[in-house]
């Protein structure tokens, strides 16, 4: 078994979701950390999930109906930038069309030496107010996996 640090980027949980603050309470300080120090958590995190606003795009091709992915690539940009060791990345939330293509396409462009990343895209089907509930009691796991040196 190995013991893998996983760090949230944000202090506030805008979302309901019942059962949330006890599980928080409970991995908070052993394998949960919370920090708004962005650079820090990307070079001690083993795993990576980019959870970030995609909203629909309004300009250029696919305005009124695309999904602008301008958070993902700067996040991807971002961990790019500051990695310096072999990370797995997630793509989290609503999972927009090409976004693991473009996660992909910048972390390749920006690689450095002895650096590797595993993308997954781990779609999110649950509604507000059902995540701890849904997530304690998974009925199926849906991920897509990519890995390059």
């Amino acid at each position: 078994m190995f013991h893998i640090n996983v760090y949230f980027l944000f202090i506030h949980c805008l979302l309901f979701q019942p059962g949330l603050d006890d599980v928080v309470k409970m991995c908070r300080g052993r394998n949960l950390f919370f920090s708004n120090d962005v650079n820090t958590a990307i070079l001690e995190a083993d795993l990576i999930f980019i959870s970030v606003n995609t909203p629909t795009k309004t300009f250029g091709n696919g305005k009124g109906r695309a999904a602008d992915l301008k958070y993902v690539e700067g996040a991807a940009r971002m961990i790019a930038n500051v990695a310096k060791n072999d990370k797995i990345v997630v793509e989290k939330s609503t999972v927009p069309v090409r976004a693991a293509e473009s996660i992909s396409k910048i972390l390749i462009a920006n690689q450095k030496p002895g650096v590797s990343y595993q993308i997954l895209s781990n779609p999110e089907f649950l509604a507000e107010g059902k995540v701890i509930d849904a997530n304690q009691n998974l009925k199926y796991i849906a991920s897509l996996k990519s890995k390059f040196k």
